[in-house]
């Protein structure tokens, strides 16, 4: 008899929590209407946190134009708000049914990029860009394509995600990783005179440096290089320091 108890309370609460997820589901918010592109306007910023699931375009441009493709009650909700020139791309409300926005970002220089959700950012076709920093915390990917200007790049992943060097970058007097996730950066067209790579996850890099390498694993990722710096080296973890010329 206490078993049946037992497994009637069980059953219950089993009921409860289906209950809870049906009614969870229900008050989200599903895209309706026709898939339609709409501009919008946000403060100037210096960069972007992605914190939603999407794809991301930024192309350089003397004015900034921002446009959204997506369902008319899902880009009502996009937030537009700056703080500390970061555009936190996000929407008003947490729970959406919908399939990803598209998002596409012309402005003068992006010198933040950063990616928190799920989705994907690719950025185009920069001349005389300033500095950059490039984090990942989430699973999307971002893409670096034909950038010139920079001296120096700081690239952080936390996450799953990577971060791709596809076309020309400039070269550069300093390249900063920092990695604890198990994303990789892939960055062998971009050659820089010093490269400081601390990481403590399983993520892998890429790298093309000319002076100087300065290495830091205590996890079980690797690290690959080209070029004939001086090399210091502190591994730890399994990881290894592999020549890739």
């Amino acid at each position: 008899m206490k078993l049946l108890k037992t497994s009637n309370v069980i059953l219950f609460l089993i009921g409860l929590s289906l209950i809870s997820c049906q009614s969870d589901d229900d008050n989200c918010t599903t895209g309706e209407g026709t898939l339609t592109t709409k501009k919008i306007n946000v403060p100037n910023f210096k960069g972007i946190d992605m914190a939603i699931a999407g794809n991301v375009v930024i192309t350089q441009g003397e004015t900034k134009e921002i446009s959204i493709t997506g369902y008319p009650n899902i880009i009502e909700k996009m937030e537009t708000n700056v703080a500390d020139d970061i555009w936190s791309i996000e929407l008003k409300n947490n729970c959406y049914n919908y399939s990803k926005l598209k998002i596409n970002i012309t402005t003068p220089q992006i010198e933040k990029i950063y990616l928190s959700g799920s989705g994907n950012i690719v950025v185009n076709d920069f001349e005389n860009q300033n500095d950059m920093t490039v984090k990942i915390s989430g699973s999307g990917n971002i893409d670096l394509n034909n950038i010139t200007g920079p001296e120096n790049l700081t690239v952080k992943i936390s996450g799953s995600g990577n971060i791709n060097v596809n076309d020309t970058f400039s070269m550069l007097k300093n390249l900063d990783i920092s990695m604890s996730g198990s994303g990789n950066f892939n960055g062998f067209l971009i050659q820089t005179k010093t490269c400081n790579i601390s990481s403590s996850g399983s993520c892998s890099s890429e790298v093309h440096v000319l002076d100087n390498l300065n290495l830091s694993l205590s996890g079980s990722g690797n690290a690959y290089y080209k070029g004939t710096p001086e090399i210091t080296t502190s591994i730890s973890g399994s990881g290894k320091l592999i020549n890739a010329n």
